[in-house]
């Protein structure tokens, strides 16, 4: 029983800083809800807690999935809806083909797992499970998505919620899990489940592939597919119709054809539409065209918090939706951005524990790239949304943003060029006779015009032997950009001596050589043909 019990606690681990207990009533009619006592515990669930668990002795063992660092390497779906059939349940996520094994609860309901090899952010394993909810259309029926919470407080005493393991008694209780053809497994064939259906945390970050469906409404939030389905009456019209302005504004290119009109039809009609078969009664012509005009001239996000679209909202399954509500919650996450200079981007990221982000250009207009430097720098994770929103979300708090009153000059990166091109100068000096120039190469200065001249071919030699990697055209776009440098073509002693001129060039004193005159000239050449011949 040890190496099962080591097997079973490796796979239901979660929190380290508390547990739960729970002690059916006897008294309890096996057809409902199993009423007894439960007891959250503020303390390590030891060994022997996990040991009676399975052999049925005492209180079932409930525990936390997320742990106080706000990780956790299981959910699960509670689905407490008596009514439903947790076969059929096990057929179609097999025909799904998803990665989750039903358990049997203490009451008969399901418990629906989705198992990770490591611990992973609890918000991620939450999203996750509420996605395949979407996928297997069981939205409603859910009671609670565990893990309940997304982060722990461990400084102010929180611990979480648990969920009541299965396999209590192992050998004889009811609390199983199911097989593929439906039949109850042992518990040495739940753990055969377990190893065939376990993610890594690697496949928490694909995406889930939907079912193609001619359904419009399906990628709609549930909330307007509940309020469609039992009418919106006196006293919540206004707001549902409002939200339903909101969604076909998002999505009328789903909806194909108007039989009348012989052409696809508009947000506009489907919301008349909609007054028409959704409202009871259904509101005046005028206050309908007054919510449309509304809707037409500002950007609405779903109004979430109204008491009509509250009693029915699901939000879990909502930010999975194509046009839910992940595009609002990603605005609200995704704050302010302020621009520090030299292609680096600081963005406020809004969660639990406001931060801040860093980024290039590139990055803040991508948005698989701009999810990771969120993820990976803030730890935070942002709900899912259409390429072109979040284009549109970005490119407005871009227009918007304002300037690092930090930046520092020396971030600037056109300044190492300039380094670059100053030590250059220092090793090689300037001469004021333009000799120099035309014989060695070497940097020409005129005291009288304050210019200097310096061949570019020298200047790329110093770079390439200082390592300084960069492509020709580079180099001519930084010393014309950057150097405000031009090209001329002059003369030395009637040779043609081709040149780069900087105009007002502030040189500094130590970096020129002032003609005592052709003596330095003399004796650079001397040198150089000594090396010639060498």
């Amino acid at each position: 029983m040890k190496d099962k019990k080591d097997k079973f606690k490796s796979i239901f681990w979660g929190s380290e800083i508390g547990y739960g207990t729970f002690a059916i009533n006897k008294n309890n009619n096996g057809s409902e809800k199993q009423k007894g006592i439960a007891i959250t515990n503020k303390s390590f669930p030891e060994d022997k807690l996990w040991s009676d668990h399975l052999k049925g002795i005492g209180a079932g063992l409930g525990i936390i999935p997320i742990n106080s660092n706000s990780k956790c390497k299981w959910g699960c779906l509670d689905i407490d809806d008596y009514r439903t059939d947790n076969k059929e349940l096990v057929f179609k996520i097999k025909e799904q083909k998803l990665p989750l094994v039903v358990c049997r609860s203490k009451s008969g309901g399901a418990h629906i797992f989705c198992y990770c090899k490591e611990f992973i952010p609890a918000k991620l394993m939450k999203i996750k499970i509420t996605e395949y909810a979407a996928v297997l259309g069981i939205g409603s029926k859910v009671d609670k998505t565990f893990p309940v919470q997304e982060k722990i407080l461990k400084d102010k005493g929180h611990v979480g919620s648990f969920l009541n393991l299965p396999y209590f008694n192992a050998e004889e209780g009811s609390r199983y899990a199911y097989k593929e053809n439906g039949e109850a497994a042992t518990l040495e064939e739940f753990f055969e489940l377990y190893d065939k259906k376990v993610l890594s945390k690697e496949d928490f970050d694909k995406p889930l592939k939907k079912t193609k469906t001619t359904d419009p409404y399906a990628e709609a939030p549930p909330c307007l597919i509940a309020l469609k389905k039992n009418k919106v009456f006196e006293g919540g019209r206004n707001d549902a119709l409002t939200n339903f302005a909101i969604f076909y504004k998002k999505a009328s290119k789903e909806f194909g054809m108007d039989p009348h009109q012989h052409q696809p039809y508009t947000w506009q009609e489907l919301t008349r539409k909609a007054n028409r078969l959704y409202m009871i009664p259904q509101l005046e012509e005028k206050t309908v065209e007054t919510i449309i005009n509304s809707v037409d001239k500002k950007e609405y996000f779903y109004m979430c918090s109204v008491p009509v679209l509250k009693d029915v909202c699901q939000s879990d399954i909502c930010r999975t939706r194509a046009y839910g509500i992940g595009e609002q919650l990603a605005t609200g996450i995704i704050g302010d951005i302020v621009e520090y200079g030299q292609d680096r981007y600081m963005v406020e990221i809004n969660t639990d524990e406001k931060n801040e982000i860093t980024v290039d250009g590139p990055t803040l207009m991508k948005m698989v790239p701009f999810y990771d430097e969120a993820m990976r720098q803030g730890s935070a994770w942002i709900p899912k949304m259409k390429s072109t929103e979040f284009d549109k979300i970005m490119y407005k708090k871009f227009q918007e943003r304002t300037y690092s009153k930090e930046y520092v000059e020396e971030a600037n990166e056109e300044l190492v060029f300039v380094k670059h091109f100053k030590n250059y100068l220092n090793k090689n000096k300037a001469y004021t006779n333009k000799e120099a120039l035309l014989i060695y190469k070497l940097p020409y200065f005129s005291t009288s015009y304050k210019t200097l001249e310096f061949n570019l071919d020298a200047f790329e030699d110093y770079l390439v032997e200082k390592r300084i990697s960069l492509k020709r055209v580079d180099l001519v776009l930084n010393v014309q950009r950057i150097l405000k440098a031009r090209k001329v073509q002059g003369k030395v002693n009637n040779k043609s001596c081709v040149s780069w001129k900087i105009e007002k060039y502030d040189l500094d004193h130590e970096d020129l050589i002032v003609e005592g005159e052709a003596e330095e000239i003399e004796e650079r050449k001397e040198i150089t043909h000594i090396k010639n011949e060498t």
